[in-house]
């Protein structure tokens, strides 16, 4: 039983913990992922880098992106959220495509998308701000997995629930 334990925690561990952990979307050196060889950044939405109900982008966000376009990184949206108009919103004064219902952490439709705009995933990184659907899809899909703080602190209680959960995962399980 303490082998299958140790096995289980090594499976977690490898699911679950991200390849770098950044306050925010605009700490990630665009420059250095370059260099690195990545060319792709499949960017999670809500609460990665708008707010979950938001339908602008900030200022230091755009020239982000726009930054991350200049070094020809190919950037896409990848979100779970269903809201069409929303997406829209955000994505077409960006020009940036975008997966709507991706599922994460199930990465079939990902996937998918990869297959249609020939995406290389160990050329990839993958931004989101949880554990559980951005990182999990991220290092299942065998990209670089980025973990961000949330936008917004204050979230619905199944989201704290989820958020303290992932904490928990984080600083006790695979931090040993």
């Amino acid at each position: 039983m303490v082998a299958l334990h140790k096995d289980v925690k090594a499976l977690f561990k490898t699911l679950l913990s991200p390849d770098m952990v950044v306050s925010k979307i605009q700490d990630l050196s665009l420059i250095e992922l370059k260099e690195k060889g990545y060319d792709t950044l499949l960017l999670d939405m809500d609460n990665t880098f708008v707010g979950r109900r938001s339908v602008s982008v900030s200022l230091s966000i755009r020239k982000w992106i726009e930054e991350a376009k200049e070094l020809n990184f190919f950037v896409y949206i990848i979100t779970n959220n269903v809201h069409k108009k929303r997406l829209e919103r955000i994505s077409t004064p960006l020009d940036l495509s975008s997966l709507m219902d991706a599922k994460k952490p199930f990465v079939s439709n990902i996937e998918e998308m990869a297959y249609q705009y020939n995406i290389d995933f160990k050329h990839v990184v993958f931004v989101g701000d949880q554990l559980f659907t951005d990182v999990l899809s991220a290092n299942l899909l065998g990209c670089y997995s980025v973990l961000t703080d949330p936008v917004e602190k204050k979230l619905q209680f199944i989201k704290t629930f989820q958020r303290d959960i992932e904490q928990y995962i984080r600083f006790k399980w695979l931090a040993a």
